[in-house]
């Protein structure tokens, strides 16, 4: 079941023909959207019991997102995979720009690479930190993490930017556009690791030039889930016990930062006519909308007492690496392989690779950064199967990093059936396996070591200055690129 849009549908569903002589269908869909979290609570849906219902075509596609969880018909139209159409695509120059923590990051950056290939015209990818609307904001941060001066880009910029280039390519003006770098990135990474005055983790970063993407220079490491929880370059012994855990569909791993915000309605002062109001202006999302310390807080959706770091739940399991000697740079596509084994008759595994910062008086157990994770849901278990996930893009400078299995409210609940999602759920136990042909891998590109900026060393807890990578596998936990 995938919920990233579910926010999306409900702003369309206001603004559609349907109920534009509707004010009480209108009205039924604001009150869905004030009242968000209740919303994603009382799950399972079921059609006609949505405040979709008054518009059927956006109901049939709530409910295409939210049974369809194999590769059919459906995800396989042009409008919901383009990659198989890309032959399409004219040969003209063309630009392709996102951020990191935007939800399109993997669809841009291999869009340009497949455009990049196949044309002989011009293409061009910029990708900066930023969520979805970072680029546009002006803002230096995305989520609860600040990238410094650098990352400020805003409208006036950005409209430059793409002034300069329809200038060259639709009125043949001499500006040196074809001159440019064809890809600039922002690499994130080399910051203090303190909080700012803003109360935002000083991650930092800065912009760079390249010739090509994915980075010719990158090296494929592999990463392999270790027992006892380590995650080394050394392929595990034949006699190491696989990792198990119990997922809960009733409590599962609660979402602290996506990839989208799931948009709730503010309350408009008194006096003010909702109707003359663009819901768009009074929004904000019930989630933190890009990098955030992996840990539940009060107030999140799905959160409970005594709000342990995800790491430390029992359904969540975490690979890290020894402290890392040296500055470690991650640019470029990341894939987890998994072989597993579960007691349900479908279930999802979720991976999340985190940067984990030394403990320090802002962040007591260290600032634990989400990075890039990704979802799968396999139809053949309780098999022994390898599942292959592409969990993103990263672009950085990495100190630590994590991993996880499925999460709550992005992908909302799996039902662990073949089935849809109003069937009874009940306790799942996984098995992630690891050791001789079962070597469960996580790889990553790493990037050539010149040119990385050295973050300043403000830990003394004896802990190294260039933390851990982890990976975690939980119950439900998620966000693409890094």
């Amino acid at each position: 079941m995938a919920l990233w849009m579910f926010g999306a549908l409900l702003f369309h569903a206001h603004d559609a023909q349907e109920v534009r002589d509707d004010p009480a269908g209108r009205r039924e869909v604001l009150v869905g959207l004030e009242n968000m979290r209740e919303l994603l609570n009382s799950m399972p849906f079921k059609p006609g019991e949505t405040p979709l219902r008054a518009v059927p075509n956006l109901q049939r596609t709530l409910f295409d997102y939210y049974y369809r969880g194999e590769y059919d018909e459906f995800w396989a139209m042009e409008a919901c995979d383009q990659e198989p159409h890309f032959d399409k695509a004219a040969d003209i120059p063309g630009t392709f720009s996102g951020g990191w923590y935007d939800p399109f990051a993997i669809a841009t950056t291999a869009q340009y690479a497949a455009m990049s290939a196949k044309n002989k015209s011009p293409q061009r990818l910029d990708m900066g930190p930023w969520n979805h609307g970072g680029r546009r904001s002006g803002k230096t941060y995305a989520g609860d993490v600040d990238f410094g001066p650098e990352a400020a880009y805003g409208t006036e910029v950005y409209g430059r930017q793409r002034l300069r280039w329809f200038d060259r390519w639709l009125k043949d003006i001499r500006n040196g556009v074809e001159d440019d770098a064809p890809v600039r990135i922002f690499v994130m990474g080399g910051g203090d690791g303190r909080r700012n005055e803003e109360g935002r983790l000083n991650h930092g970063g800065r912009w760079r030039e390249e010739r090509e993407w994915p980075l010719a220079r990158s090296e494929r490491v592999t990463y392999y889930l270790r027992a006892g929880g380590g995650l080394s370059t050394e392929l595990p012994g034949q006699s190491d016990p696989p990792a198990t855990y119990t997922h809960d569909p009733q409590h599962p791993v609660p979402t602290v930062s996506a990839t989208t915000g799931l948009p709730e309605l503010l309350p408009l002062p008194d006096g003010f006519d909702a109707r003359a109001i663009d819901p768009r202006s009074h929004m904000r999302g019930i989630l933190i909308d890009g990098g955030a310390h992996q840990k539940e807080e009060p107030g999140m959706v799905g959160a409970a007492p005594p709000y342990p770091l995800l790491a430390a739940r029992p359904d969540v399991l975490v690979f890290s690496t020894e402290p890392l000697r040296e500055d470690v740079e991650v640019t470029g596509t990341i894939d987890v392989n998994l072989w597993i084994s579960s007691s349900a008759v479908d279930t999802d595994f979720t991976a999340k690779l985190l940067d984990v910062y030394p403990p320090s008086e802002e962040y007591p157990d260290g600032c634990h950064l989400n990075l890039a994770d990704s979802i799968i849901s396999p139809r053949s278990l309780p098999q022994r199967l390898r599942a292959r996930r592409d969990d993103g893009c990263g672009r950085g400078i990495r100190r630590p990093g994590r991993a996880a299995s499925g999460q709550q409210p992005v992908q909302g609940g799996s039902p662990h059936t073949v089935g849809r999602c109003e069937q009874q759920l009940s306790s799942v136990r996984r098995k992630p396996q690891y050791g001789g042909a079962h070597g469960t891998a996580h790889a990553l590109r790493v990037g050539a070591k010149h040119g990385l900026p050295r973050p300043r060393p403000p830990f003394t807890h004896g802990v190294s200055h260039n933390p851990s990578i982890r990976l975690m596998h939980p119950a439900r936990v998620g966000h693409p690129c890094a």
